[in-house]
């Protein structure tokens, strides 16, 4: 089953003491919300931030965490 999300840009930067992350995504459906998590050791990760997804788009959209 294919993402209802079309992610076209995904980058993360070192913002001071945090990462700010970005994505762009061209179309969106059914899409509810992203949840951005972390990890130290690659098996453990938590959830760090929760954004809501815009449900149905077929346009340009910027995500900020």
């Amino acid at each position: 089953m294919p993402l209802g999300v079309s992610l076209i840009s995904f980058d993360a930067y070192k913002a001071d003491d945090n990462v700010e992350i970005r994505w762009q995504t061209v179309s969106e459906i059914n899409s509810d919300y992203f949840v951005v998590e972390k990890s130290i050791d690659l098996d453990n990760y938590i959830e760090v931030a929760k954004l809501k997804a815009a449900g149905y788009s077929n346009g340009l959209l910027n995500y900020l965490v």
